[in-house]
């Protein structure tokens, strides 16, 4: 091949790769009645992958767990700075920092029992890693959508 044919393939490639990012970035964002959209995007990875990783964690799977929880880890980095829905109701600027400070404790928390649960995966303590699910990541998931998910 010549350089110039190297470089006119070097260009077609480029357009093929950057083609579907300019396209996605020319798109307007879509509305979802002043829900986060952030937020429920990685609340959905972490409600789906805390399913399976339940069926994981009881057939013993480090391969199939860990990955999971990375995914949830993420999901919970992505949205901890991340402003719920319901905050934009709260007009008060004293309860709205308040509440802003609670949910991102809250996420800051999960992050520690997500953390807590890699380790115990990693070290072969199923047990210990079920229990986690069991009494700490699920309730509060469900303590966090009960205080900052609106019906």
């Amino acid at each position: 091949m010549t350089t110039t044919s190297l470089r006119l393939v070097g260009v077609l490639l480029a357009a093929a790769v950057s083609a579907p990012l300019f396209l996605a970035s020319a798109r307007p964002a879509p509305v979802h009645d002043g829900a986060n959209e952030k937020i429920e995007h990685a609340m959905e990875d972490l409600n789906g992958s805390l399913k399976r990783l339940e069926k994981a964690l009881a057939e013993k799977d480090s391969v199939k767990c860990l990955p999971l929880v990375l995914k949830m880890q993420v999901a919970c980095q992505d949205s901890k700075g991340e402003a719920p829905s319901m905050a934009e109701t709260i007009t008060d600027a004293k309860k709205k920092a308040d509440f802003l400070l609670g949910y991102r404790k809250s996420m800051v928390e999960l992050q520690k029992q997500l953390l807590d649960l890699e380790v115990a995966i990693l070290d072969g303590k199923w047990e210990d890693a079920a229990k986690l699910v069991s009494d700490k990541i699920k309730p509060s998931k469900k303590a966090g959508h009960d205080a900052y998910k609106p019906e």
